[in-house]
């Protein structure tokens, strides 16, 4: 029998022809040796995965999706379940495929939907309206009484004056009031507008032989300005109901600067009447008692001034500490006079002047 057949590493089986004996001669016989381990020679790779024509893995090789997996888990899971409860396994299996299909299935629409385009804003109502509205304030005309703008009554009550046509005056002034009150402000309108009421209510005293409310008595003509018959009542009325702090002050000027006419009695009538008592300041007041009063009966009020008045009160203590005196010492003389002195130093202390 030959020797095996031996190679770099180790051994390997080979197939030895050995003779057999028989009858009419020898007949060969294959004969396997042992097989050899072969050493130092490294190990065959696995085959590789089979393909199909196209390159492709076969089915039975792929790995298997998320749902064959559940499928899979759910036919294990029923078939794990013996007797009465394979049909309740069964069922649990079908709702667990369903509940994972249905995860899939929206995850995969999230991710494949595009979020929404925002649809362009629309201007506001109040935008449009406020655009549409504008135009027309602006080109609105201006308010006018009789034909006459603000600027028409202005001039209007001014050359009343110069002209002494008191009812003209009066009707500027109703004007004004109407539709720019804000022109009682201006200090030669508002001296203008006293002039007109100064004039109407002496030529309605003329005209009526009516005798003017006593200050003194407290006697105020009713504020009324629709009810009024004449334009100066009407006149009167929309001054201390209509004018607010402005139509006081025209009050104030009329029976401070106009003392001893009729009109000077009835505005003075007006301001401490119980219908403008509660608008009327303390300081308002006190300079009108000073203004109105007396000579003699001035001194009786430097301590209310003192304590109560304001500004205009200072301004009237002022006054006549520096009007000039005559030769001959009056009443009306306060020059030297110290109770006024003091009045005076305490006003201005408390005021801070």
């Amino acid at each position: 029998m030959p020797a095996p057949v031996s190679i770099k590493g180790g051994t390997i089986p080979i197939s030895i022809p050995a003779p057999v004996s028989g009858k009419g001669g020898t007949i060969p016989l294959a004969m396997a040796s042992p097989a050899v381990p072969v050493t130092g020679v490294p190990p065959a790779p696995p085959p590789p995965a089979s393909r199909n024509a196209g390159g492709l893995m076969r089915m039975r090789d792929r790995p298997p999706t998320p749902s064959q997996r559940v499928t899979r888990a759910a036919r294990d899971a029923a078939g794990r379940v013996g007797g009465g409860g394979r049909v309740r396994g069964v069922l649990l299996a079908m709702v667990a495929l369903l509940l994972v299909a249905g995860g899939v299935f929206a995850l995969q629409v999230m991710r494949e939907t595009p979020p929404p385009t925002p649809e362009p804003v629309a201007p506001t109502a109040t935008a449009t309206a406020t655009a549409t509205a504008a135009p027309t304030a602006s080109s609105a005309a201006p308010r006018t009484v009789d034909g006459k703008d603000a600027a028409a009554w202005r001039e209007a009550i001014k050359d009343a004056v110069t002209t002494k046509e008191h009812a003209r005056g009066i009707a500027a002034l109703l004007a004004l009031a109407e539709i720019d009150p804000g022109a009682m402000n201006d200090r030669d309108i508002r001296t203008a507008a006293a002039s007109a009421l100064v004039g109407a209510e002496f030529e309605r005293s003329v005209r009526e032989g009516s005798a003017a409310p006593s200050p003194d008595a407290g006697v105020a003509p009713a504020l009324d300005a629709g009810a009024a018959a004449l334009p100066v009542d009407r006149a009167w009325a929309v001054v201390a109901e209509r004018l607010g702090p402005t139509g006081l002050d025209l009050l104030f000027e009329v029976a401070r600067a106009r003392a001893g006419t009729k009109a000077a009695a009835r505005a003075s009538a007006l301001l401490r009447g119980p219908e403008l008592a509660p608008r009327v300041s303390a300081d308002m007041l006190v300079a009108l008692d000073l203004a109105t009063a007396t000579c003699e009966g001035k001194k009786a009020y430097f301590a209310r001034a003192a304590s109560e008045g304001g500004a205009r009160t200072l301004a009237e203590l002022s006054a006549m500490r520096n009007a000039k005196c005559g030769r001959r010492q009056t009443a009306c003389c306060f020059q030297n006079d110290k109770s006024l002195i003091a009045a005076l130093e305490q006003l201005r202390k408390r005021l801070g002047k």
